[in-house]
């Protein structure tokens, strides 16, 4: 399944170099599959979800979105995500306060 998802990130980015951090599971350490030429992956420094930006985006959206809310249905959850989201679009450089990691930023110095 990660092949089928990592081929059609670069199918549908072919233009851009696409940086993605995985965590370390063994999933995704299989070396029987060639990683498209616009991806580079990124290991996450083991035992450290606080390093991942996703992690960091979901806490974020988690707190200020969804924090102490019941949803009747999935729907208004899914509408309440999709608005949080929204929000932080607008949020500029806090972006960078939750995912400008160090190793993220030492990958992309050394690949220009």
């Amino acid at each position: 399944m990660r092949h089928l998802f990592l081929e059609q990130v670069a199918q549908d980015f072919r233009d851009d170099k696409i940086i993605m951090q995985v965590d370390q599971a063994r999933w995704h350490q299989s070396k029987d599959f060639k990683i498209p030429e616009n991806l580079v992956l990124i290991e996450q420094p083991s035992d450290s979800p606080e390093r991942n930006p996703v992690e960091q985006i979901g806490a974020e959206v988690r707190e200020k979105s969804l924090d102490s809310q019941l949803f009747e249905t999935l729907e208004d959850l899914k509408n309440q995500l999709a608005y949080g989201l929204k929000e932080m679009a607008a949020y500029g450089k806090r972006w960078t306060s939750l995912t400008n990691f160090q190793h993220i930023r030492n990958l992309i110095q050394n690949a220009n």
